[in-house]
């Protein structure tokens, strides 16, 4: 059911989270990833985990958004709705709506106000996949 996730970084000019502090990040946390580097110096990294995967960018300023999307998940455009209602009354971090292919999408942003990496990146990360499930779990067929 869930097709892709996105995790998203935007560049600074005061900020001094490189992609490589990330991916050190990532390794220190064990996790399986693929890495790159945007035009605009941020990184991009695809992380899988127990067959999720995840996309992730970083910006430069260590603020993070993380983005899922639902593909295929077999309901009409109104079930769909009332699924993102049900989740957002129970979930006041995280964004969702329809994108343009009608796939479920949600978003969890996180603020790193000093200008850096955050150390816990991981424990976001973590956080991230557990509202995931939880908003599966709400799936008008489960």
């Amino acid at each position: 059911m869930m097709t892709s996730v996105a995790l998203s970084f935007i560049d600074s000019a005061r900020a001094d989270c490189d992609p490589m502090t990330v991916r050190q990040i990532l390794e220190d946390g064990g996790w399986k990833f693929e890495a790159e580097t945007d035009e605009n110096g941020q990184g991009v990294f695809i992380i899988t985990s127990d067959g999720i995967t995840i996309r992730a960018l970083v910006e430069r300023d260590g603020d993070t958004e993380f983005l899922a999307y639902y593909g295929d998940h077999g309901l009409t455009r109104q079930e769909s709705l009332e699924w993102i209602n049900e989740a957002s009354s129970r979930l006041n971090y995280v964004q969702m709506w329809l994108d343009e292919d009608e796939d479920l999408a949600a978003m969890y942003s996180i603020a790193e106000w000093n200008n850096v990496c955050p150390d816990n990146f991981t424990d976001h990360i973590k956080l991230f996949f557990s509202l995931m499930g939880f908003i599966e779990e709400l799936h008008p067929e489960n």
